[in-house]
């Protein structure tokens, strides 16, 4: 005798709890590239199988007989690293780039924080409460400088990015 969940929350149990989103893990998303690999794995198997026909290849004056599917795979495995050396290259080209304007930046930000810190009266004198003026000042003084926000040592100079 089976009862539609309707009976079941009437009858004081409580419906099946709904289960939870799962979030997507590093781990997760390998298992997929890991099966899709193996996919292409097979693939390539079975390219391979299917063209096994013997073929010449001369390149540079070495000469190797091997089935076509073999030399096709050799010549996209060549392909492929024509274009991973040079983008190799570039990419640790370009991370030294960007190490060494960060370095750049920093000393610059820090030497920007010494020229401010030593000419800047506003840095010297205490700090105005936050309440307004206390008794004995006079709350029109016009000579007082806003008080200056922490910048954490990083600032960019204006026009530059």
């Amino acid at each position: 005798m089976t009862r539609n969940p309707d009976q079941q929350t009437r009858q004081g149990r409580s419906p099946a709890p709904v289960p939870a989103k799962v979030k997507r893990t590093r781990l997760g998303g390998m298992w997929i590239v890991l099966v899709l690999g193996a996919a292409v794995l097979v693939l390539l198997l079975v390219f391979i199988l299917m063209n096994s026909n013997r073929v010449d290849i001369n390149f540079f004056g070495a000469h190797v007989a091997t089935p076509l599917g073999v030399g096709l795979l050799l010549a996209a495995a060549l392909g492929v690293l024509l274009v991973v050396i040079p983008g190799g290259g570039r990419i640790i080209q370009l991370k030294r780039a960007a190490r060494r304007l960060h370095k750049e930046r920093e000393h610059l930000a820090g030497r920007l924080d010494e020229v401010h810190g030593a000419t800047d009266p506003a840095a010297e004198e205490p700090a105005v409460p936050a309440a307004g003026p206390s008794a004995g000042q006079d709350s029109g003084a016009s000579g007082t400088a806003p008080e200056r926000q922490p910048s954490g040592g990083r600032r960019f100079l204006p026009g530059r990015r």
